[in-house]
């Protein structure tokens, strides 16, 4: 899908997919099928320049679905569009795979990537870091574990004492770093500690790719250090 900025603005939005569809010896009936799809039958008759971006989003994939592609290339398809659109996106793009289009979406929103694809490629600098399997690549993370507990402070000083890194998440929680569910839940029990919460914490997409390509950052921000817990048994 290019930019759709490139539309002439004075053409209406079934004028301009008829001339790309003719120029494709695409059947006519497909225009109004590929408006049908995207929403746009209403607004079919009026002039692009009077679109909105999201709009405008919305006509740029109507021209891709003229041709019934096996192949989609979107490039930041969710610009404009509001969160109703913003599902529609996802949607559509499930369902161009499910019937065996090959979609590929080009995107700096990674949360919402994380709930559309199946396969993650980052590129940096020109060069692909990594790529694979969404639920793999998000697991090669490093390991951490969220939990809670009657004695909260002996739960922290423990997990330290075994080598973990602990740190405060909000006033009931901490998040305890290389170590799993199964390792905190032991050494719990073995300090008679009772768990009231106990989850693994995965990396999200976002702090992933940003894991993966920091050397590579033009701009760089340091982040606030998260709150330690002390090992005198207090949490501060």
């Amino acid at each position: 899908m290019l930019d759709p900025s490139w539309c002439y603005g004075r053409r209406t939005a079934f004028d301009h997919l008829w001339m790309l569809a003719a120029a494709q010896g695409v059947p006519k009936q497909r225009v109004s099928e590929a408006l049908e799809s995207t929403g746009l039958t209403s607004v079919a008759r009026r002039r692009i320049a009077t679109f909105s971006l999201g709009m405008r989003q919305r006509l740029g994939i109507a021209t891709i679905l003229l041709g019934e592609p096996a192949t989609v290339l979107l490039d930041e398809p969710v610009n404009g569009l509001d969160p109703e659109g913003v599902w529609w996106v996802r949607t559509l793009c499930r369902s161009l795979a499910q019937r065996g289009v090959a979609v590929l979406v080009s995107s700096h929103l990674l949360s919402e990537l994380a709930q559309t694809a199946d396969r993650i490629v980052v590129i940096a600098a020109g060069r692909v870091r990594a790529e694979g399997d969404l639920t793999d690549f998000l697991a090669e993370g490093p390991r951490e574990t969220v939990a809670s507990a009657d004695n909260l402070a002996l739960l922290a000083q423990t997990c330290r004492a075994a080598g973990a890194e602990v740190a405060k998440l909000g006033d009931a929680k901490i998040v305890i770093s290389r170590m799993d569910p199964l390792e905190v839940s032991r050494l719990a029990h073995g300090a008679g500690v009772l768990l009231t919460h106990l989850e693994a914490k995965h990396q999200t997409l976002e702090e992933r790719f940003v894991e993966l390509t920091a050397e590579h950052a033009q701009y760089r921000v340091t982040p606030a250090a998260p709150e330690a817990v002390v090992a005198d048994g207090e949490l501060r």
